[in-house]
Formats: structure tokens, C-alpha cells, sequence
């Protein structure tokens, strides 16, 4: 600190916090010495003002002055008490601060009200007959009787007979309905043992009937009744309608005995809390009515009820404060072990010394080398030095601030920059962390698969450093564990799916691999359209398949004989086809992984039927209307007799050498047609029957006799 010869590091005792781990908030600690450095410099010490106002507190980096509040300050004896407003209190770690003194420019006060939060409303020291409210809402307290007690808590207390009081007059700030805290240091001269008595602090108006919520809140120690040795909290919620809440766990309370004690009233849980020397006692009361609400201003009072000045106390106290929010317990256990007899809380260097610079280390890195530049401050005061801690590191130059750092190890790397100015020592450490580099990703071998199975196990290399991830670069896919070097890929639709596998370690750059898989879609479903049947006179067709919507589709013989003219093409020609049954097929392939589909048609090329020979014409006489018919008998095909004209009976139409009869005179043509059983055309051809009809029966008259002589006759 700039200006201030001396310093001491204070430290507070997080161990002694163990009721929970919430770090407190501006919490006032007190900080109570008597220290031979302390006393003024016309007593042999080093604080140069009278009044001790060169007495200032810093936080842990050391330059950022804090509020406090001195309640006593012994030029003499170096004696200090002072309430100091350390901004965050760890539950968990110890806190330093510092206390500097020793600078001959300071004339002004500089304690401050600022050391009570907002959330206090008021806050009595209670020191060397002192009664006002060490906040800044000044409620300060007037006495009916009372008198110092030189030996209390933090200081100077009030000791408080029976039928005497604190009070403070009405002010809006103390009419608490809520939430609130209730805190005070009490010991006892006598306990009384009458109920509801024992009274630490009272908020009301006289006469609890008088108004309506006319008592606020009220807190005391019954002494005997149904409650006896329980803590009572009091106030009515609506006019003569009270809420009384006891602790449900008993303490036997003893005179001559310093106690902090604390109710608080969690009106949103509807709940009351009460405390003794830090540590709740009993559980949760809760209640069902609400807490007090409206109400008037009133007064406050210390050692008296508003209820009837008879319960009252009689005892000291110390340290009383109000606040209108829930305290925590570890705030509660803090404030009581901060301020106990004897406490611990606060361990401070007793060498009190020409302060050096504050050391600075600098900010904690994590880097992806093993080397670095240090950036420690650069002391104005004191010499400082680089010493390494943990981990591993070679310290280029140990008194350069700015000193380059070689082979560091891997990890965590805590180096301490040490600033000495005589028997003085200002330390602070840094930490290098080194992330080593990441194994080189490798995605593995691309894939290529058919849609009908949209899985697939992606096998990235597994790090031997660092963290492998996979991301999907384009297409889409669903990764199960992306963090797997192995994992199952699905969800992958038709078409080129990019992934990459990046493995990092802490701030080293990203080692990046891909891999492509290729889904082919499946083949179109074959189908190679009807049977056919032609005739060998003709023996081509055409083919009938389905135009494919994926794949490539190709004829083929699979028996028979056939010449495709495309064989690409679904409707292709087939020429050649051999007489009998030939099989083609159609398969339609995928340019991918996708297997095939197939189908088969058959095309029947039905033999020709012979050629019909009806045979010679005939001409018969009517007198025999018969013949016997003489057509060639076919190799192929069925032959079949019939009368195109005329008339006549087949005895045998099927047969190519039938008789026919019946022929009427004249003409009659009959007809062979030889039929193949396929589709080839039938062959015909006919002859004629003439039937000629019979000569007259001739008569050559009588017969005659003539004479040589006249060798003539007339028929």
C-alpha cells in the first residue's frame, strides 16, 4: 500500500465454519489484538496517528482498501478492536486480508458505517457508554438506567438491571414484519425463573391490545412455565391475536456466562430458527400464521417487553443486532466464532515490517508447450524471486520477474514469486498448466453401404491423449456415443455422409480426421412383365419390363435362344427365339452396395402348322355320291375336314383320308385346314367333288328282222 510502512496478513480459520460450505458476503469479523506495533510511535510503536486513523485493512490482493469500523483503538497499549467488512468470506478455504499501518499524511477517520450491510437496520456496540447505531440508519438508543460493563464481548457492554432499558424511539426502518434476524451477546446475572421473562429485544407499543399488529417481534429465554428453558419468539399478527413460537429443544441457561443468541423469523418457509452460540438449537419451528403485518411505528427496547415492563432482565450485553433478512448458519456460526472469548477465528503475523510490493505472479494459464514467459509484477519495494512449487519447470532467471520457464512438465505446474523486503515477504504463486498434444486423430476407412441397412460402427483411432468427439459434417446422421471412437452410426439416409472425428486435449489444437459413408439406395423391384407365346413364323416380341427407379435394369437368356436388340432397354426387342419355352430375364442392379432384384418371363414360340394338301379334285357320279378323300396328314398342327360349299358327310373330319358321302350333283368343295395347338395360323386347302348326274336307261326298240336282200332297218 502506497504511503503505509507496515502491514500484518490476517487470516481467518475457514475449519471453524463447519455448519455448511456458502461462502458469506461482506461479512463484518471482528478483529480484536493488543500488539506492541500498534501502540502509537510516542509509546515505542508504529502508528503515527493519535486516534489510530493511519489504521487500515485491505483485501487479500493488497491494495484494495475494505471497510471497517474501529469500536476501540489504546494508543498506549496498541490495543485494536475493529469490526472489518471482509467482501467474501470462503466457508471452505482460509480468507487473508491485511492490516497496514504506519502512514504520517492520514488525519482522517476512516471507520465507516458502510461496514454494516443494508440489510442491518441496526447494530449496537454497546462500547464505553456509547449508544448509538453503528449503521447508518441511526437509530440510536437512549437508557433508563443501565450502566458500562468494562468487560464484554468485542468491547465495553451495557449492563442491564431489572426495570431498566434500551430504547430506541419509533422509526420505520425497525418495523420489521417479515423476515428477520435477532442477535445479541447476553450474560446473565440472574436468571430469572418466571415464563415469558428473560426479554432481549422488543419491537412494539405499549399495551399489546392497544393497536392492531402493535407487536412486531419480541425475543427472550423463558425462565419457567410450560416453556421453561426454551427460547420464545413473540408477535401478534392481528389485534390481541398473538403467535407465540418456543424452541423444541431446551437449554439450560447459567448466570456469569457469555451466550450469543440469535431467533430468526423466515417468514416466506413460515418457519422460526433459533440459535445458541452458533449452532441451531433444536430443528425448524414452523408456524401457520403469518407473521405480524401493518402495525404502527413503535419503539424499540433492550431488556424490556412491550407486553408489561415487568418482563425484563437482568444481565449484560453486547454486540445486539437487527437485520431484515434471513442470516445463514454459517453466517450466524462465523459471527459467533469471530466473536467468542478466546476466539481463533483471525491468526495474524506478529512481526510487524517495512512492507514490500504486494507480489503479483500473475494469472494462472493453460498452455499447449513447454515453455513460457512469467508476468509477475515488478517490485518497487523488495527483491523478488521465482521458486517452483510443484510439477516441473527450469527457471530461466529466478529474480526477472518476466524470466522464460523450459521444459515443463506435463500438468499442473505451480511456481511462487516471493517478494522480500528485510524479514518481510509478500508471496504469491501461479500455476502453468501444460496440456499435452492430442493423439492425431484417424477416422477410419470410408463406407459404403445400401439404405436397407442404415447402421453402421464408425472405428476411429482410440487417444491415448486427449478426448475424441464425432461430428457430422454434412448429410445427416445420429451418433449413439459421440465421444466413442467405435460408436454405432444410425438415422443415415441415401447419399455421402462426411463425419469427423476430433480429438483435443485442454487448449492444444484440435487433431481432425474424416471419413465418408456412402448409403446407396436400394434397387428398384424387377419385374419383367408377362408371358408371351408367338409363332416360330415370327418368332420376335417385345418386352414388357418396368422402367427402374434406381439401378440399372438388363435383359438376359437364361434359356432358349433370343437376340435382345437393347438389352438396357425394358421394352427391347427379342428376335431368334427358338422354338418351345425361353426364359429371359430382367435384373435391375444398384451402381452401389444394394443388391440386385430379378424376374423371369417366358415367351413360347409355337411350332408352325403343316401346310394343308386337300388332294386331287374327284368326279363321281351320282349314282355312287361317295369318295374317299386323300389330304397329306400333318406333322404339326391338327387337320380338320369341312364343306365349304355343297353338300357331304365326313365320316371322319380329323382324318386326312376320310370317306365323304352324301355328295349332292354339281360341284362341292371340302376344305382341309391343318391348326398348330399355338399361336401360329392355320394352313388350308381345298378340292372338289363334281357329281355327275347318271345316263337315261337307254331302249333300243324291237327287234328286227330283215332280209339280206334289204339289209336296212328303221331304230
Amino acid at each position: 500500500m502506497p504511503g503505509y510502512n507496515y502491514f500484518k496478513k490476517l487470516t481467518t480459520q475457514e475449519v471453524q465454519i463447519s455448519v455448511g460450505t456458502t461462502n458469506l458476503v461482506n461479512f463484518p469479523v471482528l478483529v480484536r489484538f493488543t500488539d506492541n506495533d500498534l501502540r502509537h510511535t510516542s509509546s515505542g510503536g508504529k502508528v503515527t496517528n493519535l486516534s489510530g486513523f493511519d489504521i487500515v485493512f485491505t483485501s487479500s490482493n493488497g491494495t484494495t482498501i475494505i471497510n471497517h469500523q474501529v469500536e476501540r483503538y489504546n494508543p498506549v497499549t496498541g490495543e485494536l478492536v475493529a469490526w472489518v467488512q471482509i467482501p467474501l468470506l470462503s466457508a471452505t478455504v482460509n480468507t487473508d486480508f491485511y492490516l497496514y499501518f504506519g502512514n504520517a499524511t492520514v488525519s482522517i477517520d476512516p471507520s465507516t458505517t458502510a461496514t454494516w450491510d443494508v440489510n442491518y437496520k441496526a447494530a449496537y456496540h454497546l462500547n464505553n457508554n456509547i449508544l448509538t447505531d453503528a449503521t447508518a440508519n441511526a437509530n440510536n438508543l437512549t437508557a433508563t438506567g443501565t450502566l458500562n460493563e468494562p468487560v464484554a464481548i468485542a468491547a465495553d457492554g451495557r449492563d442491564i438491571e431489572t426495570v431498566e432499558k434500551l430504547q430506541a424511539p419509533g422509526n420505520a426502518g425497525l418495523l420489521i414484519n417479515g423476515d428477520i434476524t435477532l442477535e445479541a451477546w447476553v450474560s446473565f446475572e440472574t436468571v430469572q425463573l418466571v415464563a415469558n421473562d428473560n426479554l432481549f429485544i422488543s419491537y412494539g407499543a405499549t399495551g399489546e391490545v392497544g393497536g392492531t399488529d402493535n407487536q412486531a417481534y419480541s425475543f427472550n429465554y423463558n425462565g419457567a412455565g410450560v416453556s421453561t428453558n426454551k427460547l420464545r419468539m413473540f408477535w401478534e399478527h392481528g389485534a390481541g391475536v398473538n403467535d407465540v413460537v418456543v424452541s423444541n429443544a431446551t437449554t439450560t441457561l447459567v448466570a456469569n456466562t457469555w451466550y450469543h443468541l440469535a431467533a430468526i423469523r423466515d417468514n416466506a418457509n413460515t418457519l422460526v430458527q433459533f440459535y445458541l452460540d452458533g449452532v441451531q438449537l433444536g430443528t425448524n419451528v414452523t408456524y401457520t400464521v403469518p407473521a405480524a403485518v401493518g402495525g404502527t411505528v413503535a419503539t424499540l427496547q433492550i431488556g424490556e417487553s412491550h407486553e408489561t415492563s415487568t418482563r425484563d432482565i437482568d444481565g449484560d450485553f453486547d454486540e445486539v443486532r437487527i437485520s431484515n433478512i434471513v442470516r445463514t448458519p454459517e453466517y450466524i456460526q462465523a459471527t459467533y466464532e469471530s466473536g467468542k472469548i478466546g476466539s481463533t477465528f483471525i491468526s495474524y503475523a506478529a512481526t510487524a515490517c517495512v512492507p514490500p510490493d504486494v507480489s503479483v505472479a500473475g494469472t494462472n494459464q493453460t498452455i499447449c508447450a513447454t515453455t513460457f514467459t512469467m508476468a509477475a509484477n515488478t517490485p518497487t519495494a523488495g527483491v523478488g524471486t521465482w521458486s517452483l512449487i510443484s510439477g516441473g519447470g527450469t527457471i530461466t532467471n529466478s529474480l526477472s520477474p518476466t524470466t522464460g520457464i523450459t521444459a515443463l512438465a506435463v500438468g499442473a505446474n505451480v511456481f511462487e514469486w516471493t517478494i522480500t523486503s528485510g524479514t518481510c515477504t509478500s508471496v504469491s504463486d501461479v500455476t502453468i498448466t501444460v496440456n499435452a498434444n492430442p493423439t492425431a486423430a484417424n477416422a477410419g476407412s470410408n463406407q459404403t453401404f445400401c439404405v436397407s441397412s442404415p447402421t453402421t460402427t464408425l472405428n476411429g483411432n482410440n487417444p491415448a491423449i486427449g478426448t475424441g468427439t464425432w461430428s457430422v459434417l454434412s448429410g445427416t446422421a445420429t451418433i449413439t456415443v459421440p465421444n466413442l471412437n467405435n460408436t454405432t452410426v444410425t438415422g443415415l439416409t441415401v447419399g455421402t455422409h462426411i463425419l469427423q472425428w476430433a480429438i483435443g486435449n485442454g487448449v492444444c489444437t484440435i487433431s481432425t480426421s474424416t471419413m465418408t459413408i456412402t448409403v446407396d439406395p436400394a434397387s428398384s423391384i424387377a419385374n419383367a412383365g408377362s408371358n408371351q407365346t408367338v409363332c416360330i413364323s415370327s418368332p420376335n416380341a417385345t418386352l414388357a419390363a418396368n422402367t427402374p427407379t434406381t439401378g440399372t435394369g438388363t435383359w438376359s437368356v437364361i434359356s432358349g435362344t433370343g437376340i435382345l436388340t437393347n438389352s438396357l432397354a425394358p421394352n427391347s426387342t427379342v428376335t431368334n427365339l427358338s422354338l418351345g419355352t425361353n426364359i429371359l430375364q430382367w435384373s435391375i442392379t444398384s451402381a452401389g452396395t444394394c443388391s440386385s432384384t430379378t424376374s423371369t418371363m417366358t415367351i413360347t414360340v409355337d411350332p408352325a402348322s403343316s401346310i394343308a394338301n386337300a388332294g386331287s379334285n374327284q368326279t363321281v357320279c351320282i349314282s355312287s355320291p361317295n369318295a374317299t378323300l386323300a389330304a397329306n396328314t400333318p406333322t404339326t398342327g391338327t387337320g380338320t375336314w369341312s364343306v365349304i360349299s355343297g353338300t357331304g358327310i365326313l365320316t371322319n373330319s380329323l382324318a386326312p383320308n376320310s370317306t365323304v358321302t352324301n355328295l349332292s350333283l354339281g360341284t362341292n368343295i371340302l376344305q382341309w385346314s391343318i391348326t398348330s395347338a399355338g399361336t401360329c395360323s392355320s394352313t388350308t386347302s381345298t378340292m372338289t367333288i363334281t357329281v355327275d348326274p347318271a345316263s337315261s336307261i337307254a331302249n333300243a326298240g324291237s327287234n328286227q328282222t330283215v332280209c339280206i336282200s334289204s339289209p336296212n332297218a328303221t331304230l
